[in-house]
């Protein structure tokens, strides 16, 4: 965890996956295979997408670069192969004409201590502040605000531990701003009263197995009408 990786790793770690160099769940070789089958279909002009391996790396550049993990005594955060497949899939597949995202959504299972919240929050602070979208409403969402508040805390460290971030961002107790673009974090609760209204560029759904109903999944996909290029991602803890 004490430097960056050089290259992008997404492709790598499906070929992997796919040639049993590594033990994945028959869920994660399905998703390694579609990957790398894709990569031969867009080489067709009859198929709209394609892998932009610099769209791919750029949210894992930024975490690696930026983000220090509050807990330890790391001086960066070092992400691991099978993250880079995660985060190269759901932000490196575009259409090719309009160069718009191809994955809206991602249900991403994760053991207990492989680094989440981490992952996570550097997520959050790049779909605020470098994900090239104007007023972009990032929400970190969970059954209670006690859950929804583990991940912005890490955000709010992250980005005060950075000499980088904490010139551009700006964070309070319950919003992080990073006035440049307009652009905010925040965290909400399945319950909240002010979930109408809202405008999210990017939702992240934390520990969606424990909550109680998915209403809150819902009105968070209503209330991107007026974005370019939403992204849900949905995390649950594998036991």
């Amino acid at each position: 965890m004490s430097s960056k990786t050089s290259k992008l790793l997404t492709t790598d770690y499906a070929n992997q996956a796919v040639t049993e160099k590594i033990k994945v769940s028959n869920k994660v070789l399905l998703a390694c295979k579609r990957h790398l089958n894709d990569l031969k279909r867009s080489e067709n002009d009859d198929f709209p997408y394609i892998f932009d391996e610099k769209l791919a790396y750029r949210p894992i550049e930024f975490i690696e670069k930026f983000c220090k993990p509050s807990k330890g005594s790391f001086k960066r955060l070092d992400l691991q192969p099978w993250q880079h497949f995660i985060i190269g899939s759901l932000y490196g597949w575009v259409h090719k004409q309009t160069r718009a995202r191809r994955f809206k959504e991602g249900l991403i299972f994760v053991g207990r201590k492989n680094g989440k919240s981490t992952m996570v929050s550097g997520l959050a602070n790049y779909g605020c502040s470098k994900d090239g979208e104007k007023g972009a409403d990032v929400f970190l969402l969970a059954n209670s605000m006690k859950q929804a508040r583990v991940v912005f805390d890490e955000c709010k460290k992250m980005i005060q531990s950075s000499p980088f971030l904490s010139k551009h961002f700006r964070p309070l107790r319950d919003v992080i701003h990073f006035d440049r673009a307009f652009s905010k974090i925040e965290p909400q609760a399945s319950d909240s009263e002010k979930l109408d209204g809202l405008n999210t560029h990017l939702a992240i759904f934390d520990e969606i197995h424990e909550y109680k109903e998915y209403k809150l999944i819902n009105v968070i996909k209503n209330s991107t009408g007026a974005r370019q290029q939403p992204l849900f991602k949905r995390f649950l803890k594998h036991q």
